[in-house]
This record gives C-alpha cells, sequence and structure tokens, in this order.
C-alpha cells in the first residue's frame, strides 16, 4: 500500500484537482494484473453550501445549525476512507462502512455504519469530479447533513455536500498471477505472482480453495491440487480490508498419447520401457 500526500485544504473545485495528483499508481511487470483500487482518506469534513462546515463523528453525528467554522469542523470529525474521484467503493470509518438505513423521510434515508459487505450495492459510493459522494444504488442520492445532527442519504438538491480535508491517496497494490509449473505425476499446479502485502490470497480450482497470505515482499505462491486432463479453470481472489481483486487462469493438463509399437520381441519390449508414460503440460497465461 502507497501513501502520496496532497498539501493544502480542499474546496469544492480544489478536490477534483488535488485527487488526479495524488492517486497514481507503480506498474509491475507480470502476465496478469487488473487496475488498482484507489481511495482517499481524511477528516470526514463537509461542506454545505459554500460556508457551512459539518465535522462527522465516528457514529456519523454532526452538530446542526449554520456558521460552523473549518476548525472546529475539523477537530470533531472521525477519519473516513472514500474512492477516489470518478471510482466506486465503500465510505468506511474505521473498521464499518456505511449503508442506507431506516427511512427518514420521503427523500432520505439515514446513513448506518455496519459490517463491510463488498457484495452489496448500498455500500457502494462513487466520488464526483465536484466531491460528492453518490449512492451507487439509489440514482441521484448522495451522502450528506440532513440538518437533523445525523447524516443521511439524501436525493433533496440543496442537501448535496461537498467533501473537503482529505490528505492522503492510498493505492492498493495490484494482484498478479501466473501458472508457474505443472507436475503430471501428481496433476498439481504451483500458482503464485504479486500483490499487496499481508492481503489473503484465494485460489480456488478443480479441487477446492487453496489460501496463502502476500508476504512483506509482496510476492505469493500456493500449490493447487487435483488437476484434471484439459483446461482447467482457476480463480484467483486478492483481499485487502473492503477491497476485492479477481483474475481468472487456466491450467492445461493434456493427456498423454496413444502408443502401438510393433512388439518386435525384446527391443520392442525395450523401447516401450525407454519410452515410458508421456504428459503434455501446457502452462497457460491470460489476462484479466
Amino acid at each position: 500500500m502507497r501513501f502520496n500526500k496532497i498539501l493544502g485544504t480542499l474546496g469544492a473545485v480544489g478536490i477534483a484537482g488535488a485527487l488526479a495528483l495524488g492517486t497514481a499508481s507503480t506498474a509491475q511487470a507480470a502476465p496478469i494484473e487488473v487496475n488498482s483500487t484507489s481511495y482517499l482518506e481524511g477528516k470526514f469534513v463537509m461542506l454545505y453550501g459554500s460556508s457551512h462546515y459539518y465535522g462527522v463523528d465516528a457514529n456519523l453525528d454532526y452538530i446542526p445549525g449554520d456558521n460552523q467554522s473549518l476548525a472546529s469542523a475539523r477537530a470533531r470529525a472521525a477519519r473516513v476512507q472514500i474512492p477516489s474521484v470518478g471510482e466506486s467503493g465503500p465510505v468506511k470509518v474505521a473498521d464499518k462502512c456505511i449503508d442506507r438505513g431506516s427511512v427518514h423521510n420521503a427523500a432520505a434515508y439515514y446513513a448506518v455504519l455496519v459490517a463491510c459487505d463488498a457484495g452489496k450495492t448500498t455500500q457502494q459510493f462513487t466520488t464526483t469530479k465536484t466531491g460528492l459522494l453518490s449512492s451507487d444504488a439509489l440514482a441521484g442520492y448522495y451522502i450528506a447533513p440532513g440538518g437533523t445532527g445525523k447524516l443521511l442519504i439524501n436525493r433533496a438538491v440543496q442537501a448535496r455536500a461537498v467533501l473537503t480535508e482529505f490528505t492522503e491517496s492510498i493505492v492498493v497494490d495490484k494482484v498478479t498471477a501466473e501458472v508457474v509449473t505443472i507436475d503430471a505425476d501428481a496433476k498439481t499446479a504451483v500458482v503464485g505472482g504479486t500483490g499487496e502485502p499481508g492481503a489473503t490470497i484465494r485460489v480456488s480450482g478443480p479441487a477446492g480453495m487453496e489460501t496463502v497470505t502476500v508476504g512483506a515482499n509482496g510476492e505469493w505462491q500456493v500449490t493447487v491440487p487435483g488437476l484434471v486432463e484439459g483446461d482447467n479453470a482457476l480463480v484467483v481472489t486478492q483481499t485487502s480490508g473492503t477491497d476485492v481483486q479477481n483474475v481468472n487462469l487456466t491450467a492445461t493438463l493434456l493427456p498423454s498419447p496413444i502408443v502401438a509399437p510393433v512388439m518386435a520381441g525384446g527391443a520392442g519390449v525395450a523401447a516401450i520401457a525407454a519410452l515410458g508414460t508421456i504428459f503434455l503440460i501446457r502452462r497457460n497465461r491470460a489476462t484479466a
């Protein structure tokens, strides 16, 4: 995981330009890779209108009212992690994610913190170029203060808020994977690659799932058993916090050729013995 500092306080216009400078990722040489998922991390300060700042705490509460200073909002605010501009992902406070809660009124739901679940669309938000957090599950809804001291997921235009105070960009390293070797006798494949140090790698194959942790050097390797003749579909999944990346591989084990020698006494038997059983192995690489 790499941290890139972004200097300055980010306002309604500044956030887009500053984030563009802070989210570059480093390419890695490997046969297979997927795009990095980048995030922003900073104080959860929201700007309502042109000068009303709200510091959102770890319970998604804020002090309602007008003319709060940026300094007081910053002092109250919890740290939050959001997707970078133009990307979709969870909005995370500590180890929990914002989700849609109960109905507040005809145009809004309460925002709640629950266990993170990458498969729930109600936990997915897109950060717009102006810093708004737009709900992926509800078109036209945004995370915003609602006037009651509770954070809302709201569709009212006047309730849209601009995020400020994001000072760090976090980039999760790409997962890469390849079939390194295949053992024909054991019907196993060694699969390896690189990824985010400390992330969990799961490789599913014909016989089930194998799990390994990416080392401190960013490398990982695991043996997948139970290959069958023909193409074996393998799915490599890296999980780092709420970030999940997948890569598809194929390990192909070709059957041995049919050998029908002319049995010519001892010489023919010796030739067969010397030939033995031949397995043709093809190591596959693919791009996700």
